[in-house]
């Protein structure tokens, strides 16, 4: 068979203090080491059995490039059949240009692990901690949360030297909010971007999974955080979060269960939900522009204060965020929000109305009579894909935002405004 990624049988090297499961990857002529490296107290859980992790992990890889996928050792039977007869399929018929439909040669093995872990990402965010806060002391033993995982999932990739050293800042702050919630905390680096390109930030659901497979004897249950509603399932959108609960539910087997947490909940309700957790209150994170601090000043900063404002727990936060800038902007945000009709905004308005808080009157007008309909025309011009591709192409956004924000919005959602969860 043409164009094929070989997977290797999976082996764990063992470092200094650490252990990584490892497996050769072959495409073409080049073969490169795939890894999934843990602490070494985890190394007993890294799955040699099978090549879930790495089939998992390439998948998007594999698929946008057309390639196919072989091995001489085994995948999960009911992820393979999965894979081949739902998923890919599906996804061709999304976008027959990026999703191609691909061969497996490849064996199968039905393993069962008596695995009781159940795990959840941190990274900070709303979807994450309503998760945490959902799930951490849920009634029913078998789903209730026990590990949080820190892995190296960022929406920019610039070196390996940077890519690490963001990686440990990372887990400093997480090793904050396990202290708190008393949970144990797991840090997971790979190497995946290594096999990746600049817009893989949109189709991220079975990398997710990939991590959680390299450890499938201890994971059992593992909930992936999502900032899109159920009831909103749209399969069209670039962000592959939109139909989460379908691509979860192809990743999961007898074994390890995937849920997409949070789709039964809007953004409002999240913030009110875990407004009652003293670690949210204290390491609430969901800038986009700075992994230090939240700038209390961009779209995400602002929609997230202002949706506590609403529920009046604003100043329970004042540790995570500037009030005073808030005050500053908050007028200005509140006829953004009149100004379109994407659902995170029509959230807020929703919930405007259901708190009856109070939104003056030219801040609704300049919103609908100015600004929406500029918004109008811009929408019509990105729906245009021969706009879109020049747009790109001849970096207009590099121009409009500058080289770091061009990259995080056209990384990070493939579109022209950040809209990010």
């Amino acid at each position: 068979m043409k164009n094929m990624i070989e997977i290797g049988g999976p082996y764990i090297e063992k470092l200094e203090s650490k252990a990584r499961l490892c497996s050769d990857i072959k495409v073409g002529n080049v073969t490169r080491v795939m890894y999934f490296e843990v602490d070494e107290k985890w190394s007993e859980y890294l799955c040699t059995e099978t090549i879930d992790a790495f089939v998992t992990g390439l998948l998007y890889y594999a698929v946008c490039n057309g390639y196919g996928i072989k091995s001489s050792s085994p995948m999960n039977g009911q992820l393979l059949f999965q894979m081949e007869t739902y998923l890919l399929p599906v996804l061709n018929q999304i976008d027959p240009s990026e999703y191609k439909l691909i061969e497996f040669d490849v064996p199968t093995a039905d393993i069962l692990y008596d695995a009781k872990a159940v795990g959840t990402a941190v990274s900070g965010g709303v979807d994450s901690f309503y998760t945490i806060v959902k799930h951490k002391d849920d009634k029913r033993d078998n789903f209730k949360l026990t590990h949080l995982v820190v892995a190296n999932l960022f929406n920019r990739y610039v070196d390996e030297g940077e890519t690490r050293g963001q990686f440990e800042r990372l887990k400093e702050k997480v090793v904050k909010i396990a202290d708190e919630t008393g949970l144990e905390m797991i840090s997971i680096y790979t190497n995946h971007h290594e096999f990746m390109y600049n817009h893989f930030v949109s189709l991220y659901s079975f990398r997710l999974c990939s991590y959680i497979y390299a450890l499938q004897k201890l994971f059992g249950i593992y909930y992936i955080s999502s900032g899109a509603a159920i009831k909103d399932t749209n399969f069209y959108n670039v962000d592959s979060d939109d139909y989460d609960i379908f691509n979860l539910s192809m990743a999961s087997t007898d074994t390890l269960k995937f849920y997409s947490s949070g789709g039964e909940a809007l953004r409002t309700d999240k913030v009110r939900f875990i407004s009652k957790d003293e670690a949210a209150k204290n390491h609430l994170h969901v800038c986009n522009f700075s992994e230090s601090h939240n700038c209390s000043k961009c779209d995400k900063c602002m929609r997230t204060m202002l949706s506590l404002d609403i529920v009046g727990k604003l100043e329970q936060f004042e540790r995570c965020f500037d009030l005073g800038l808030y005050r500053k902007n908050r007028n200005k945000m509140l006829s953004k929000i009149y100004s379109d009709c994407w659902h995170l905004y029509k959230d807020i308005v929703d919930s405007a109305k259901e708190y009856r808080y109070k939104i003056p009157l030219r801040c609704k007008f300049k919103g609908i009579i100015f600004i929406k309909p500029l918004l109008k025309i811009k929408n019509m011009i990105k729906k245009n894909r021969l706009i879109k591709r020049f747009y790109f192409k001849f970096k207009i956004d590099y121009l409009r935002f500058g080289k770091q924000k061009a990259e995080l919005y056209r990384f990070g959602r493939n579109d022209f405004d950040n809209k990010g969860n």
